[in-house]
């Protein structure tokens, strides 16, 4: 069986409710992002690494489940932060979601209105360049509500590790985990 992008996707916003304002606000609804706009943003991704001979990220359904929940958290408190609900880390929420890593990272960003333009401010940002252009990434979630993006970065490891060392660029984070 083979599964796409918009099966884990739909997956994702099953399993979370499919995102809720924690305070809804009805002249600003929530649009968590369409299944396509999710693939567009993988394909950038990967067609930005492909120029730098760096192989494809996949997605993985536990960091999509992350990210997506980071892009409505920051939509709901108009914030856009690495420093998500009770000042967790990117690291903290990707745990939370069952993903154990040997290395991560995430890039965020509000306000762009399309694929291109976030793809294109990130690319122009050294940390946000890093993060996409990192050759030890192997998987990828993303998530989409109204204008706030988020992209989590990740390569599983099996167990628990027992040291983190977290580096944060201008504009991006990454993190290691040693065994």
């Amino acid at each position: 069986m083979r599964v796409t992008v918009a099966t884990i996707l739909l997956s994702v916003l099953a399993s979370i409710g499919c995102p809720k304002p924690e305070q809804p606000n009805p002249s600003v609804p929530t649009v968590p992002a369409p299944a396509d706009i999710i693939t567009q943003l993988l394909d950038a991704h990967n067609r930005h690494r492909a120029q730098h001979r760096i192989p494809a990220l996949t997605i993985n359904v536990k960091l999509t489940a992350a990210a997506q929940k980071h892009a409505q958290w920051m939509f709901n408190n108009r914030n856009m932060s690495h420093t998500g609900a009770n000042g967790s880390s990117f690291a903290d929420r990707i745990r939370a979601e069952g993903y154990n890593f040997r290395t991560g990272g995430e890039n965020i960003a509000a306000g762009y209105k399309s694929v291109e333009a976030v793809m294109d401010g990130w690319m122009k940002s050294q940390g946000h360049r890093a993060n996409i252009l990192n050759h030890n990434y192997k998987e990828v979630g993303l998530g989409v509500v109204n204008n706030y993006w988020c992209a989590d970065f990740g390569t599983p490891i099996s167990g628990n590790a027992a040291t983190e060392i977290i580096i944060e660029l201008p504009g991006g984070i990454i993190a290691e985990s040693l065994d």
